[in-house]
């Protein structure tokens, strides 16, 4: 096959055909709404407030004095118009119904010094001039969503000033919603996802309300390429961002996620063994600026909805934040409008963490280990009473040998329409097998007294006793869901089978889990359990797993790097 005629190569046509189709599209779209503010002005001028003696005058007379109210306001002339358009004048048509319903569109002239044209150009030219003031600018190099260098990679050229880089995108992407302003923000995935977002363009919105209002802004392939790309080099400790003459308050909110309780606690407990004196509480209540270290646990809950959200300036400047979530999310969103204002994050996923201080703050990675007397030391406990009397398990008796635990399969999920739609596919293959599969569905913050919820502790206990763990991504992004696949998944030995990841650095892909699109993942399943070959391979990775919490427990490897 010669390379005219390969896939890439008619991919690549088929590519260029629709976007040159989609910038036609889109350039008379911007005609059409030209168009429309056009019609809007003048209607506001023909319907406008009139004095009552308008009403005794004659009509051509009033006809005379709105056709100068037009002319005032650089609307339209109607004696330029016919003047310029010597057809119009011929045929005896009225200049302004002519131009209303056919000048416009053909683009006539009007003879007025305003472009009355009204091209795609013109307008674009005209909402950048009056849209990218120096408040404007501030807000959006502070938000990192404007990388200058990969715009003119991308779209070629060189301007050397900041300001007319970030100008020429705001007039191009009026007439191009394809065109960004960076690797991770998308003009038209924020279109798509907020469509209620209307006369306002998509990069000013997000900075000046989109990210306040948790508006999701960075779509999955965005995010899969922008955290692929980030250096997992150069990330810091949790102990570089304290002092250590001051105490540590580790905050987190009473009424959110339990899941925060128990990491606000796990980093309590990891500070206090670094010798930092830390207590973990609810409020801020009481604590003198600059008297302690402030650390926060999902500023999403503790700085939106708890008592962070009335700290002045200067208390959001100070604190040390730690993400929890992923960037395709509303949650991801509040978070980050938050610890943009100090510039120091950590997070629990070292790929996130890079992306971080990719974009230009002071980050880390915390990652999450069965630290003794921390809430992840899962020491071998019975379940909780509630959830044993609530879910059908299996008994317990921790069996030596990987082979001999009684569940093939373990899952466990909050349930969305993605997950619904992969477990219903995953079915006919997981039906063969003992599985334990646990998929609630919540609406918002999940607390321990809900009894759809499975305690991570409890969870563990059930992954200690199955051959592999599963998992489906809540999204389309390649985020590994560190709580789930390292404390429930390899640190109990058991093998994890998830969709690709993101590569962490810290973990190796087909040494420590396993990876499958939804579509191979029936397969893999069925050669894992089914197979002597199979079987080797699991027990090959279990043994890998066991080896790296061994180093762990011996304060090496993963353990030794922060």
């Amino acid at each position: 096959m010669s390379e005219q005629d390969s896939a890439p190569a008619r991919a690549a046509r088929d590519a260029a055909k629709l976007n040159r189709l989609y910038r036609g599209v889109a350039a008379d779209n911007a005609i059409l709404a030209a168009h429309a503010e056009w019609l809007q002005q003048v209607v506001a001028v023909l319907h406008g407030k009139r004095q009552w003696w308008w009403w005794l005058i004659p009509a051509w007379l009033f006809r005379s004095i709105l056709l100068a109210r037009l002319k005032r306001r650089n609307l339209f002339d109607d004696k330029a118009y016919a003047r310029t358009n010597p057809d119009v004048a011929k045929a005896r048509l009225d200049p302004l119904r002519h131009y209303a319903l056919n000048g416009f569109r053909e683009a006539r002239p009007t003879g007025l010094a305003e472009p009355t044209t009204f091209g795609a150009s013109d307008l674009s030219a005209r909402n950048a001039q009056s849209s990218v003031d120096d408040a404007l600018r501030r807000r959006v190099m502070d938000s990192g969503m404007f990388d200058r260098d990969w715009y003119h990679a991308q779209y070629g050229g060189l301007i050397e000033d900041e300001v007319d880089s970030l100008s020429d995108y705001f007039a191009a992407s009026d007439e191009d919603v394809l065109r960004d302003p960076g690797p991770l923000f998308s003009t038209a995935s924020y279109l798509e996802s907020n469509p209620d977002v209307r006369g306002i363009h998509p990069l000013r919105h997000f900075v000046e309300r989109g990210m306040a209002e948790g508006c999701r802004a960075f779509p999955p392939d965005k995010v899969n390429a922008f955290l692929l790309d980030a250096p997992l080099q150069g990330l810091r400790p949790l102990t570089s961002f304290l002092n250590p003459d001051l105490p540590t308050i580790v905050l987190h909110w009473e009424d959110g996620n339990f899941f925060f309780t128990d990491i606000a606690d796990y980093v309590t407990c990891f500070l206090m063994e670094k010798g930092f004196a830390t207590k973990s509480v609810v409020s801020d209540a009481g604590i003198a600026p600059g008297s302690a270290n402030v650390v926060v646990v999902a500023p999403h809950e503790y700085c939106v909805h708890g008592p962070g959200r009335s700290w002045s300036s200067g208390q959001f400047s100070d604190a040390v934040y730690i993400n929890t979530e992923q960037w395709h999310t509303s949650w991801f969103i509040l978070a980050y409008q938050v610890f943009r204002r100090s510039g120091k994050v950590l997070d629990i996923n070292p790929a996130s963490a890079a992306g971080l201080a990719l974009l230009g703050m002071q980050a880390g990675f915390v990652p999450i280990l069965p630290l003794p007397g921390s809430p992840f030391a899962f020491d071998r406990v019975a379940i909780a009473e509630t959830t044993f009397r609530l879910k059908a398990i299996k008994p317990l008796a921790y069996p030596d040998a990987f082979a001999d635990r009684p569940y093939d399969v373990a899952f466990l999920g909050v349930l969305n329409d993605r997950r619904a739609r992969a477990l219903a596919a995953l079915a006919p293959t997981l039906a063969a097998y003992e599985c334990f599969l646990h998929a609630p569905r919540f609406d918002g913050p999940v607390r321990s007294s809900d009894p759809d919820m499975i305690s991570i502790r409890d969870f563990a206990q059930i992954a200690r006793h199955s051959r592999i763990l599963l998992n489906v991504h809540q999204g389309e992004t390649h985020y590994f869901e560190w709580h789930r696949l390292f404390l429930s998944g390899i640190a109990q030995g058991s093998v994890v089978v998830t969709e690709p990841c993101t590569p962490l650095g810290v973990l190796t892909q087909d040494e420590h889990y396993l990876t499958a699109t939804l579509d191979e993942m029936p397969g893999l399943i069925e050669t894992l359990l089914g197979t002597h070959q199979g079987r080797l391979r699991l027990q090959a990775i279990h043994e890998n797993c066991r080896k790296l919490m061994r180093e762990i427990d011996a304060g090496k490897g993963l353990a030794a790097t922060w």
